[in-house]
Protein backbone atom coordinates (compact mmCIF):
# COMPACT_ATOMS: atom_id res chain seq x y z
CA UNK A 1 0.00 0.00 0.00
CA UNK A 2 1.91 3.33 -1.04
CA UNK A 3 0.28 6.35 0.93
CA UNK A 4 0.74 9.86 -0.95
CA UNK A 5 0.91 13.41 1.12
CA UNK A 6 -1.53 15.96 -0.98
CA UNK A 7 -3.52 18.77 0.19
CA UNK A 8 -7.22 18.10 -1.10
CA UNK A 9 -9.28 21.41 -2.25
CA UNK A 10 -11.81 22.15 -0.03
CA UNK A 11 -14.26 23.52 -3.04
CA UNK A 12 -14.33 21.08 -5.84
CA UNK A 13 -12.54 18.04 -3.77
CA UNK A 14 -8.92 17.70 -6.13
CA UNK A 15 -6.07 15.76 -4.12
CA UNK A 16 -3.20 18.40 -4.95
CA UNK A 17 0.59 18.25 -4.57
CA UNK A 18 1.47 19.19 -0.82
CA UNK A 19 3.72 22.03 -2.32
CA UNK A 20 0.33 23.46 -4.30
CA UNK A 21 -0.94 26.96 -3.10
CA UNK A 22 -3.89 26.57 -5.57
CA UNK A 23 -5.77 23.83 -6.50
CA UNK A 24 -4.96 22.79 -10.12
CA UNK A 25 -8.18 21.85 -11.09
CA UNK A 26 -10.79 25.25 -10.02
CA UNK A 27 -7.69 27.46 -8.50
CA UNK A 28 -9.30 27.92 -4.99
CA UNK A 29 -6.80 28.89 -2.77
CA UNK A 30 -5.38 26.29 -1.15
CA UNK A 31 -2.86 27.97 1.57
CA UNK A 32 -5.48 27.35 4.73
CA UNK A 33 -5.81 23.26 3.64
CA UNK A 34 -3.87 21.43 6.15
CA UNK A 35 -1.72 18.37 4.25
CA UNK A 36 -3.18 14.75 4.72
CA UNK A 37 -1.84 11.27 4.45
CA UNK A 38 -3.74 9.49 1.96
CA UNK A 39 -3.59 5.72 0.03
CA UNK A 40 -2.52 6.98 -3.36
CA UNK A 41 -5.64 5.62 -5.55
CA UNK A 42 -4.20 5.72 -8.87
CA UNK A 43 -1.75 3.03 -7.62
CA UNK A 44 -3.72 0.38 -6.71
CA UNK A 45 -6.79 1.33 -10.11
CA UNK A 46 -7.16 -1.82 -12.11
CA UNK A 47 -5.24 -0.57 -15.72
CA UNK A 48 -8.45 1.13 -18.14
CA UNK A 49 -9.42 -1.31 -21.02
CA UNK A 50 -9.43 0.45 -24.07
CA UNK A 51 -13.17 1.02 -25.26
CA UNK A 52 -14.28 1.94 -28.41
CA UNK A 53 -18.00 3.16 -29.76
CA UNK A 54 -18.71 2.05 -33.26
CA UNK A 55 -21.21 3.49 -35.44
CA UNK A 56 -21.28 2.23 -38.95
CA UNK A 57 -17.94 2.73 -40.78
CA UNK A 58 -16.50 4.80 -38.04
CA UNK A 59 -14.71 3.93 -34.60
CA UNK A 60 -13.77 6.59 -31.60
CA UNK A 61 -12.43 5.88 -28.58
CA UNK A 62 -13.60 6.57 -25.06
CA UNK A 63 -11.06 7.83 -23.17
CA UNK A 64 -12.01 9.60 -20.18
CA UNK A 65 -15.97 10.71 -21.85
CA UNK A 66 -17.56 10.60 -25.14
CA UNK A 67 -20.10 13.00 -25.47
CA UNK A 68 -22.87 12.57 -28.70
CA UNK A 69 -24.85 14.95 -30.42
CA UNK A 70 -25.57 17.20 -33.35
CA UNK A 71 -24.42 20.46 -31.55
CA UNK A 72 -20.67 21.07 -31.83
CA UNK A 73 -20.25 23.51 -29.15
CA UNK A 74 -21.90 20.80 -26.70
CA UNK A 75 -20.32 17.54 -28.26
CA UNK A 76 -16.96 15.95 -28.92
CA UNK A 77 -18.77 13.37 -31.68
CA UNK A 78 -21.26 14.66 -33.75
CA UNK A 79 -24.28 12.62 -35.84
CA UNK A 80 -25.80 14.61 -38.41
CA UNK A 81 -29.43 12.52 -37.68
CA UNK A 82 -32.13 15.30 -36.91
CA UNK A 83 -33.26 12.82 -34.58
CA UNK A 84 -30.39 13.53 -32.59
CA UNK A 85 -30.73 15.76 -29.48
CA UNK A 86 -28.05 18.58 -29.31
CA UNK A 87 -26.41 16.88 -26.25
CA UNK A 88 -27.74 13.35 -26.73
CA UNK A 89 -25.53 10.88 -24.52
CA UNK A 90 -22.14 10.94 -23.07
CA UNK A 91 -20.00 7.24 -22.57
CA UNK A 92 -17.54 7.40 -19.93
CA UNK A 93 -15.00 4.94 -18.09
CA UNK A 94 -16.10 4.41 -14.30
CA UNK A 95 -13.48 1.92 -12.44
CA UNK A 96 -13.20 0.14 -15.85
CA UNK A 97 -16.00 -0.17 -17.02
CA UNK A 98 -18.22 1.66 -19.81
CA UNK A 99 -21.22 3.60 -18.32
CA UNK A 100 -23.95 5.63 -20.47
CA UNK A 101 -26.06 8.36 -19.36
CA UNK A 102 -28.76 9.64 -22.29
CA UNK A 103 -29.96 13.51 -22.30
CA UNK A 104 -32.07 13.08 -25.54
CA UNK A 105 -35.67 13.78 -26.44
CA UNK A 106 -35.95 10.50 -28.96
CA UNK A 107 -34.02 8.51 -26.08
CA UNK A 108 -31.21 6.26 -26.25
CA UNK A 109 -31.57 2.15 -26.51
CA UNK A 110 -29.36 -0.71 -25.22
CA UNK A 111 -29.50 -3.95 -26.81
CA UNK A 112 -33.49 -2.60 -27.92
CA UNK A 113 -34.38 -1.84 -24.69
CA UNK A 114 -34.84 2.51 -23.88
CA UNK A 115 -32.47 3.33 -20.95
CA UNK A 116 -33.98 5.70 -18.64
CA UNK A 117 -33.17 9.37 -18.97
CA UNK A 118 -30.10 10.93 -16.75
CA UNK A 119 -29.41 7.45 -15.34
CA UNK A 120 -26.18 5.85 -15.41
CA UNK A 121 -26.45 2.27 -17.49
CA UNK A 122 -23.30 -0.01 -17.50
CA UNK A 123 -22.70 -1.49 -20.85
CA UNK A 124 -20.47 -4.29 -21.92
CA UNK A 125 -18.74 -5.39 -24.55
CA UNK A 126 -20.88 -6.39 -27.66
CA UNK A 127 -23.66 -4.34 -26.46
CA UNK A 128 -25.69 -2.83 -29.36
CA UNK A 129 -26.42 0.86 -29.07
CA UNK A 130 -29.20 3.07 -30.76
CA UNK A 131 -28.64 6.91 -30.37
CA UNK A 132 -32.50 7.77 -31.84
CA UNK A 133 -31.76 6.52 -35.16
CA UNK A 134 -27.77 6.13 -35.44
CA UNK A 135 -26.77 2.76 -34.73
CA UNK A 136 -23.66 1.09 -33.56
CA UNK A 137 -22.16 -0.96 -30.52
CA UNK A 138 -19.09 -1.02 -28.13
CA UNK A 139 -16.36 -3.29 -27.48
CA UNK A 140 -13.67 -3.68 -25.14
CA UNK A 141 -9.82 -4.22 -26.00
Amino acid sequence: MQMIECRICEYCGERNPVSALECCKCGSDLSFCAPVILEDLDANKAEKKVWKLNLGTESFTVDDSLEIGRESSKCKHLLTSPYVSRKHATLFQKDGHLVLIDYSTNGTFVNGIRVSKNVEVGLKSGDKIAFADVIGSVNAD
